[in-house]
């Protein structure tokens, strides 16, 4: 199989989209990003993953290494193009979707949901007709939502990360993959989400992070130096003991 450059994973416009992500929350101060990005398969095509990944800094805040995960979505954005070309698929699709479908009109009431978004959040599909996502969600999130909603007139597609409150109030992560509805006149007449459950990702982000702390505690601890060889590279570090 032989060993492949990450860039040559990536599309020309994924592979700048990635790096100015990188670029741009190194210089925020913040810890993680998410994208939606093409990857290259073995097969020599492409398929869609969702990828988070977070910034492992030193002491005085330096980068020191990205660590992430990826998700494939390819079905997703697969779901999404034959919902765009096609009205006659339109229920097919979204009555056999393993992830959540929401369904809003220009006014931000619900007008449709499928059998994965009640299961998932614990409502009858009857208790979300007529009612806005800014219901489901608490104060902290429900900011997150304005600012996507604002979004809407302006934006085809927004991808971003949410809790929603289920309905014994318990918080689920989730991630919103969303796409814009325009008449023929390019009127917004509503939008449609896929809604995917998030929480064993966040349970294997939690668990890298708790391993990290346990590690810098551990050699704090020993008084002991710690060093580093990426044999691919060549590249060796240490950190000095205490």
């Amino acid at each position: 199989s032989g060993e492949v450059e990450l860039r040559e994973l990536f599309t020309d416009e994924d592979w700048l989209a990635i790096n100015a992500e990188v670029d741009r929350f190194a210089q925020s101060g913040r810890d993680a990003f998410t994208l939606e990005i093409k990857l290259r398969h073995r097969n020599g095509g492409y398929r869609w993953f969702y990828n988070s990944t977070s910034f492992i800094r030193g002491d005085a805040g330096e980068i020191i290494f990205l660590h992430g995960y990826v998700l494939d979505i390819t079905e997703r954005k697969q779901a999404l193009e034959r919902l765009a070309k096609s009205e006659a698929k339109y229920r097919s699709v979204v009555d056999s979707a393993h992830e959540g479908f929401w369904f809003i009109d220009r006014n931000l009431r619900t007008q449709e949901v499928n059998a994965a978004l009640c299961e998932l959040l614990g409502y009858a599909p009857e208790e979300f007709l007529g009612r806005t996502p800014m219901e489901f969600v608490d104060e902290r999130n429900r900011r997150i939502l304005e600012t996507q909603t604002a979004r809407i007139p302006n934006s085809e597609h927004r991808v971003y990360d949410i809790e929603l409150r289920r309905k014994d109030g318990v918080n689920i992560p989730t991630h919103f993959t969303t796409a814009t509805l325009r008449d023929s006149r390019d009127q917004v007449i509503g939008t449609f989400a896929f809604v995917s459950d998030q929480t064993q990702q966040k349970a294997v982000e939690h668990a890298l992070r708790e391993t990290k702390d346990r590690l810098a505690f551990a050699l704090d601890g020993a008084q002991e130096g710690l060093w580093d060889w990426r044999v691919q590279t060549g590249e060796a570090s240490v950190a000095d003991a205490p």
